[in-house]
């Protein structure tokens, strides 16, 4: 047994296990990826773009401030080296996330102390379905590296004595990346500054957490700057962004599904098909009315946008139903238990362990962010790493227990 043990945490242990996911993941880019389309052609336009010389634009004429810049940048570096073919984007998300697994089962082992702990950790994130995400050029992809490298380094700055300020220098650096990777992170920097002063174990800190937080508006007011220079392309995001996030409210629909995918999808065609052609400023109108008159209504999608991002039904559900609605609701009650453990070995690791502070960090930071904005399940995927190790330590949580209580 304890052979066995050293084998799965050895570098030979963790490799095949880097094989199986990489594995994993190319066989779902061969039989699930797409051409671009929507959101994922807009990156691959303006890394076309970027490749051909013709800057950070949409059309080849004009700048564009439509999407922020870093996951066109990574598109357009992978086209330069490889070529022009969104495929071979796709194969590199896939080495990348596979990789993924190597500091999984480092933060896991270092959190827990248990090498076992970090191979459940990293074996569940090999095989959770996020992996999904690899298969479209979507700027996830980019988010979820940085996010697992921004809650690691976070863990150093508050589990070491020396080095702090240059931990949080780097975290302000890769705050700043994810605010230029997606626009709803740029303001994770100095949300990490005010969370953390909430707390006596972390308020200690404030200095560090300052640092940080002037590092990462530092990396992203240079774009910032940018865009308030270049004139608006197409409608406002912002606009765009409040009229459909809240369109059940408009069309009378209710909430959007949250348990059956297949239906939300509809939901979100049939909002496109009937609000597209409307006035933006009439439903930007009709949406603030509808706040001023039904804040029940508001509070509810909120609640449900909440639910969206993090007890969606994991990818294949749909096919699924078409067998047994059983096998579904199965898959349903293992995805509520993954994050119902986890969130419990967040919030009980944190009440004697300030070094679970960025978990819990980026956990309420995209729960008020995607609730108050907009929703669906991929938004979720960043966190899938973090996720996996939380409930692999819940899970030893739950074991110690079990054995103080036998012991008893």
């Amino acid at each position: 047994m304890n052979k066995a043990l050293a084998f799965l945490s050895s570098r030979w242990g963790l490799f095949i296990l880097f094989i199986i996911a990489l594995a994993i993941r190319l066989i779902a880019v061969d039989m699930l990826s797409a051409p671009p389309e929507k959101d994922a052609l807009q990156y691959h336009q303006i890394a076309l773009h970027l490749v051909s010389g013709a800057g950070f634009s949409l059309d080849g004429l004009e700048p564009t401030t439509l999407r922020p810049p870093l996951y066109p940048l990574f598109i357009a570096a992978v086209y330069a080296l490889f070529g022009v073919e969104y495929h071979h984007v796709l194969m590199v998300q896939a080495v990348i996330h596979a990789a993924l697994v190597f500091p999984v089962f480092w933060l896991a082992l270092r959190i827990s102390g248990s090498a076992v702990v970090g191979w459940i950790a990293a074996g569940l994130f090999s095989v959770l379905t996020s992996f999904e995400i690899v298969t479209r050029l979507y700027a996830e992809n980019m988010l979820i590296l940085l996010m697992l490298a921004f809650v690691i380094v976070i863990y150093r700055m508050l589990s070491h004595v020396t080095h702090r300020g240059r931990y949080a220098v780097a975290a302000g650096v890769l705050a700043g990346l994810m605010g230029l990777t997606k626009p709803e992170f740029a303001m994770l920097g100095m949300a990490t500054f005010l969370f953390a002063l909430l707390w006596r174990s972390t308020r200690t800190y404030w200095r560090l957490w300052l640092m940080l937080s002037i590092v990462s508006l530092l990396v992203v007011g240079g774009w910032q700057m940018r865009s308030f220079n270049v004139p608006p392309s197409g409608q406002s995001f912002a606009n765009e962004t409040l009229i459909f996030s809240n369109c059940p409210a408009l069309l009378g629909d209710g909430l959007w599904a949250v348990t059956d995918m297949a239906r939300l999808e509809q939901q979100r065609e049939r909002c496109h098909r009937e609000l597209d052609a409307l006035p933006r400023e009439q439903l930007v109108a009709k949406v603030r009315q509808i706040w001023l008159d039904d804040p029940l209504m508001m509070i509810k999608l909120i609640v449900n946008r909440v639910l969206i991002l993090w007890v969606s039904p994991p990818v294949g559900s749909s096919a699924l139903a078409a067998l047994s609605p059983l096998v579904v609701w199965v898959a349903l009650l293992g995805q509520y238990l993954i994050v119902a453990l986890a969130l419990a070995a967040m919030l009980t690791g944190f009440s004697g362990r300030k070094e679970m502070f960025p978990f819990l960090l980026v956990v309420v930071y995209m729960t008020v962010i995607y609730g108050l904005l907009h929703s669906i399940r991929r938004y979720g995927y960043p966190f899938a790493p973090e996720l996996c190790i939380m409930f692999s330590c819940g899970l030893l949580m739950l074991y110690d227990k079990w054995k103080k209580r036998k012991g008893e």
